[in-house]
């Protein structure tokens, strides 16, 4: 292990704790959105704050940013003056996003924000790949330092011939352009294994282990790498 994914969860009245998918309807509305996100940004960077001071190293964490969170003014400012608040190297962060970012019209808005945050030292990783509104020159135009996988490709080994194709191209394509790779949603030792045999950087996965409370984290961490 190298480090976590930050995910929403809701704590219930009822005790129960609802996923993100069960308040996805939320993230329509843009305002709601940059609320939730900075609502999130201040929990993960005071978690990370108070494992640091414990002494525990989180290694890589991953905070997923929306087209919300984006497409304002001053994001990346925001989020680094948080991080120095804090404590917290910024190469120790990792923001994922998805291609549904690149389809508006200010691109160059997005390009010098995700610019910004790549010099401070954060990787800019790129959800969801292969599904959507995929481009190669989202790959050329913006600073994307790995891609991840869509876990319905994983899902589809052994099942059809084409997955294994699929994403060995993907791989093959990702590290040609110098940038590394995780596949989501392993699940098998025998998708583990062919991720491996292709030359797949690293995956998650309820293979490896399911979502935890932050009180959970070791930082007993093996193998800790960037990216």
């Amino acid at each position: 292990m190298y480090g976590y994914e930050a995910l929403a969860r809701i704590r219930n009245k009822d005790g129960t704790i609802s996923a993100a998918g069960d308040f996805a309807e939320a993230f329509a509305d843009a305002r709601t959105c940059r609320r939730m996100g900075d609502r999130m940004l201040h929990l993960i960077t005071a978690d990370i704050q108070n494992m640091l001071s414990r002494g525990i190293n989180p290694g890589i964490v991953s905070i997923n940013a929306s087209q919300a969170d984006l497409r304002v003014a001053g994001f990346p400012d925001r989020l680094l003056r948080r991080l120095a608040q804090c404590g917290i190297d910024p190469v120790s962060i990792k923001l994922e996003v998805t291609e549904t970012l690149f389809l508006g019209n200010d691109h160059n808005v997005i390009r010098a924000s995700l610019q910004q945050l790549s010099d401070a030292g954060i990787v800019i990783a790129l959800d969801d790949f292969g599904t959507g509104f995929s481009s190669l020159t989202h790959l050329r135009d913006f600073p994307i330092h790995q891609i991840k996988i869509d876990k319905s490709f994983v899902f589809g080994l052994g099942r059809n011939a084409e997955s294994p194709a699929i994403i060995k191209a993907l791989v093959d394509l990702a590290h040609t352009l110098g940038m590394t790779v995780i596949a989501e949603g392993i699940e098998t030792e025998g998708q583990r294994d062919f991720l491996r045999s292709i030359g797949c950087d690293s995956g998650q996965g309820y293979l490896f282990g399911k979502a935890i409370d932050v009180s959970s984290v070791t930082g007993r961490q093996r193998n800790m790498r960037p990216g």
